[in-house]
């Protein structure tokens, strides 16, 4: 009897042994596929991170007068007329304010937004130099050499200027 059962527990065995090796090697495919699902992530978060640390630099560039008047003046003054005679605002770069890993490109534009025509007007009787809102976009974009995995960070400012049109009705 003893002799009968040899065989049957080396089949056996070897069917453990084979079902043992399949799983396993579904779970490393399976940890392959997740440790780049998990790389991916992690090169999305620091591109935001970057594109975030951007962002808060200029905006506090911005906010002081002596680096921030040059920089607001910029933008309105760049742009070209239509066949219309209407002004079209192109974007300007801004310079990378900080630095990051060599592997990580950014890239600032500045744009005037202009206002739509009645939405920031004087009110009737009110003269050139009253103050109005100017309304400017800073987007920062950053990408990484090594994946084409882009991620773009926009904020919106304004601020406060002359008004230098006459909106009183004489």
């Amino acid at each position: 009897m003893y002799n009968r059962n040899k065989g049957s527990v080396l089949a056996i065995s070897l069917v453990i042994l084979t079902a043992i090796t399949l799983i396993s090697v579904f779970a490393l495919e399976r940890s392959g596929l997740q440790s780049k699902i998990v790389r991916n992530i992690q090169y999305s978060e620091m591109l935001f991170h970057s594109a975030m640390n951007e962002q808060e630099f200029w905006t506090k560039q911005l906010r002081q007068a002596e680096s921030g008047d040059d920089l607001l003046s910029e933008p309105l003054s760049n742009f070209v007329l239509d066949v219309n005679n209407v002004a079209i605002y192109s974007p300007v770069i801004v310079a990378v304010g900080v630095e990051e890993s060599a592997n990580i490109n950014l890239v600032n534009n500045l744009v005037y937004i202009p206002n739509t025509v009645g939405d920031f007007a004087l009110a009737e009787g009110e003269e050139v130099n009253e103050r109005i809102n100017y309304q400017l976009q800073l987007s920062s974009t950053a990408s990484i050499n090594i994946r084409n995995t882009p991620s773009v960070q926009t904020t919106g400012i304004s601020f406060t200027g002359l008004n230098t049109s006459k909106n009183a009705i004489n």
